[in-house]
């Protein structure tokens, strides 16, 4: 592929989704539904213009409650990591559950992935809501990930990234730091 001087990878950068994107994350949900026919599955989008509707209506309801990041290179879209709030069915814990996981085929050998997983798990980690300073618990992670024939290298990548194989689905705990009292508790 070639490379215009306009996308020097220095200007990538992975930030959270918002409303205008929503075009965008259409597309790359519907290219990865594209993908079908070689061996990739993807959520059913029907073809043309009503599947490009659905598309991005499906993103609109998503953009304010998911957290999405996208990561742009001056002003394209390269990849996109979206994942719902949600609750353990058997605790009160929280944890993010990933509506999709996606990088143009043409970038998957670069770190673009990696950046995008690091910048959820930055979020699951933190104490409060970057966008508000709201305080929030820490989250597990649980990435459902489809890669075709390629199911080996899927899961040797996500389990050097610290995730589980939880038999289709990948697991990250919440990174807590003991706090203080922890330590004064066990040093008693």
């Amino acid at each position: 592929m070639a490379k215009s001087k306009n996308d020097d990878p220095r200007d990538l950068t992975i930030r959270r989704a918002t409303a205008f994107d929503v075009v965008n994350l259409a597309k790359m949900l519907i290219k990865g539904r594209d993908e079908q026919a070689e061996g990739i599955w993807y959520p059913a989008v029907p073809e043309g213009e009503r599947g490009e509707m659905m598309a991005c209506q499906y993103m609109l309801t998503l953009i304010d409650k998911a957290v999405i990041y996208v990561a742009d290179l001056n002003g394209r879209l390269l990849g996109v990591i979206g994942c719902s709030v949600d609750r353990f069915p058997w605790s009160d814990d929280w944890m993010l559950t990933n509506e999709w996981f996606y990088v143009l085929p043409q970038f998957r050998d670069s770190e673009i992935a990696l950046a995008l997983l690091h910048a959820m798990e930055t979020f699951a980690d933190a104490d409060e809501l970057p966008f508000s300073g709201e305080k929030k618990p820490r989250m597990a992670i649980l990435l459902g990930m489809v890669s075709g024939q390629r199911t080996g290298v899927k899961n040797a990548w996500m389990q050097r990234q610290g995730y589980e194989n939880g038999g289709g689905n990948f697991v990250r705990a919440p990174q807590n730091e003991p706090d203080q009292q922890d330590h004064a508790d066990a040093a008693a």
